[in-house]
């Protein structure tokens, strides 16, 4: 009898160690991550798991999570009928750019196995001892994003969270919980800053302000350096009924902003007088930055529509009463723009332009006042042959709101040739024009001239160019222009 129970041990034996071994668990990868590349995957599981079940799909878009729904927004696919594996993650919806994906083994911390007759197999054991391994994985992967005191420190550390407290450290090191009133400042009551005294300093001085008063009510004082003259009114009705002119144009500069300059534009006065178009004003003083955000419609953006390729754009400054604020459109008058989106602002002036490339972005500039200068200049035309007053239409480069260009001409002479360039208004019957260089050449040597100077346009935005003689080359641009504000 013996002999039998010890054969029938052995029979056991065998059994269970002769069963087919089971996948081990020889990585601590819990967890893949993929970033976005407009695919819906297959994506790769880089670790085992026992069912679909046990994987959890979080897709992240500028750090916000998307938990996502198995069968749903995502299925698995090559995973084994039975036992452990790994397998892939296919997306319903693909995966933008700028997204993250990431796709973690998310076990139930439970263990369903249990013999209660029967043989015990070694893919048994296996499986089972490999999943208590995952679920230590799992636990070691969330400590690790975990904040922990350093191992030199010894414990424990009890804190019991409270409302309005936030978790500190006190003079030894151990952890407390701190009132806001222990190292935050309780914030105070909203500052109200009134405009007092505004005073004309003489031609050429400094602006200059003062606060006075304290907290939670303080004045403002201005004192604004005299400026150039503002603009002329249009003329007002005989008597006491007619209209007042626009005038106050002090310290005003316009260029694109410094983050976005392909879609917004920056512009700031100290001083401004805006119109309702009935012979009623108001001066702003001060206004501060104010960005013209192209890229959405409304107050501070554009009266309506997007951006459109080599457009002119002008610029407003409006007022409801109480904001400041700006917009674009492509009407150059303020009748043409469009009111739908800034309804109750009934003050308004124009303060600048700004002009679109081919591919719908704003080239990029600087104006002062009224004085507009491109970054990159814009060239008009270019040649060898000598000119006899011939037209140059600039009205790509200048608006039909100035009449006035600043114009370059670069010449470079042959070595038998001495060219003269000038420059004229459009109509004008000068014999000479304004005189924009000269250049000379000699067997051995060909001379060049690059003048700059401001030259009168007619309506049309046209000059006319004089080159005496002939060049090697020759080449007009527009560095910018005098808007009629």
């Amino acid at each position: 009898m013996k002999i039998i129970k010890k054969i029938a041990f052995l029979v056991m034996a065998l059994a269970l160690f002769a069963a087919p071994a089971s996948a081990t668990v020889t990585t601590q990868t819990t967890k893949a991550v993929y970033n976005g590349a407009g695919s819906t995957g297959p994506f790769p599981m880089t670790f085992n798991v026992f069912a679909a079940t046990d994987v959890t799909c979080t897709e992240y878009t500028a750090g916000v999570p998307t938990y996502l729904v198995l069968n749903v927004d995502y299925t698995i696919s090559g995973l084994p009928p039975t036992g452990q594996g790994t397998g892939s993650v296919t997306l319903t919806n693909a995966l933008a750019s700028g997204s993250t994906l990431v796709i973690m083994r998310n076990m139930a911390y439970e263990q369903n196995q249990a013999w209660t007759s029967g043989t015990i197999t070694s893919s048994g054991l296996n499986n089972g001892l490999d999943k208590l391994d995952m679920q230590v994985q799992q636990l070691y992967e969330m400590l690790s994003r975990s904040f922990m005191a350093p191992p030199d420190l010894s414990g424990p550390f009890t804190w019991r969270p409270a409302a309005n407290t936030v978790l500190g450290f006190d003079a030894n090191g151990n952890p407390i919980m701190l009132g806001y009133s222990g190292f935050i400042s309780v914030p105070g009551p909203p500052n109200i800053l009134g405009v007092g005294t505004v005073t004309t300093g003489a031609a050429g001085s400094k602006a200059a302000a003062s606060i006075t008063g304290t907290s939670p009510a303080q004045t403002l004082n201005l004192a604004i350096p005299q400026g150039i003259q503002g603009i002329q009114g249009p003329q007002g009705a005989s008597g006491s009924s007619g209209t007042i002119g626009l005038g106050g144009l002090i310290g005003l500069a316009v260029a694109n902003n410094a983050s976005t300059p392909t879609t917004k534009i920056d512009f700031a006065a100290l001083n401004l007088s805006l119109t309702d178009g009935s012979g009623d004003f108001v001066s702003l003083y001060n206004t501060g930055t104010i960005t013209i955000n192209c890229g959405a419609t409304g107050v501070d953006g554009l009266d309506a529509g997007s951006l459109g390729a080599s457009t002119w754009y002008y610029l407003y400054v409006i007022y409801n009463g109480t904001t400041t604020s700006g917009v674009a459109s492509t009407a150059s008058t303020w009748s043409g723009v469009t009111k739908t989106g800034i309804s109750g602002y009934t003050y308004y002036r124009m303060i600048g332009v700004a002009l679109t490339d081919s591919s719908s972005n704003f080239l990029t500039f600087t104006q002062q006042q009224n004085r507009f200068k491109y970054d990159s200049y814009r060239q008009v035309s270019t040649g060898t042959t000598a000119q006899n007053w011939t037209t140059q239409n600039c009205a790509g480069s200048i608006p039909p709101v100035s009449t006035r260009g600043g114009f370059q001409l670069s010449m470079q002479a042959t070595t038998s040739t001495a060219p003269v360039g000038s420059l004229r208004k459009n109509g004008s019957t000068s014999t000479t024009g304004q005189y924009m260089g000269f250049c000379s050449g000699n067997a051995s040597f060909a001379g060049s001239s690059t003048v700059n100077d401001c030259i009168d346009t007619d309506v049309s935005q046209v000059v006319q160019l004089n080159i005496s003689a002939a060049t090697t080359a020759w080449t007009l641009r527009v560095t910018g222009f005098e808007l009629n504000l």
